[in-house]
């Protein structure tokens, strides 16, 4: 006995110009003619008997949306510094905030970058630095002296006056050639007095040097380290 087995009723279609589409009622899927894919857009890819009986095709569900990937999360600005942090730094790494220079020993101009609290560089320049600064100071109190006993005269005149004294001074004394040089400087019209005037020039001139000398010599002795 032999079954015989009926053809869809648009089998011939199967194969059109080599490509086959099927009603997209999920009940039928028929092979649409061409004059049926030539109106599957506007028949929504039904064959033209599904059309007709009104059948309806889901709507697709439509295509997710692509969404931006999140940006990396970027480390937060540090912080500004102030102008106080900003010092604290600079002087920790040994660098004077004013100047943005290296601290330097204050007598030697070594770098004290590894010390930036100290201000010289060990206690042998530190003493040398006091031995100095006193013998200014003690300086500046003869010069004074002697621009108090001759206003007129500057103090460059003074202080060369009594440097060119105290290359002539030993034991307590000045020669005549220290006192005469003083007063060479001290006095503007030295050079040209007769020696007689000289020596009486060189006379005023003595009690002055003397006073200046002993102030400097009395400070620097209060205020020498050991």
């Amino acid at each position: 006995m032999t079954t015989t087995v009926a053809a869809p009723v648009n089998a011939h279609l199967t194969l059109v110009d080599g490509a086959i589409s099927l009603c997209s009622n999920p009940d039928c899927h028929l092979v649409l003619s061409d004059s049926e894919k030539r109106r599957s857009v506007r028949q929504r890819g039904l064959c033209t008997e599904c059309h007709t009986n009104g059948v309806t095709v889901p709507e697709l569900p439509a295509p997710a949306e692509e969404t931006a990937a999140p940006e990396p999360a970027t480390e937060a600005a540090p912080a500004e510094e102030t102008p106080e942090e900003t010092a604290a730094r600079l002087h920790a790494l040994g660098i004077d905030p004013e100047s943005g220079e290296i601290y330097r020993c204050g007598y030697c101009d070594t770098s004290i970058a590894a010390t930036p609290d100290a201000e010289y560089c060990g206690p042998a320049c530190e003493k040398d630095a006091v031995r100095a600064k006193v013998r200014t100071e003690a300086l500046a109190i003869a010069v004074g002296i002697v621009r108090f006993a001759y206003p007129e005269i500057s103090g460059y005149e003074a202080e060369t006056g009594l440097t060119a004294a105290v290359k002539h001074w030993s034991n307590g004394r000045v020669a005549g050639r220290g006192i005469a040089a003083a007063a060479r400087a001290w006095i503007p019209d030295y050079a040209d007095m007769k020696p007689a005037h000289q020596g009486i020039a060189n006379g005023k001139v003595l009690p002055i040097l003397k006073a200046a000398m002993r102030a400097a010599r009395e400070y620097a002795q209060a205020n020498l380290p050991a």
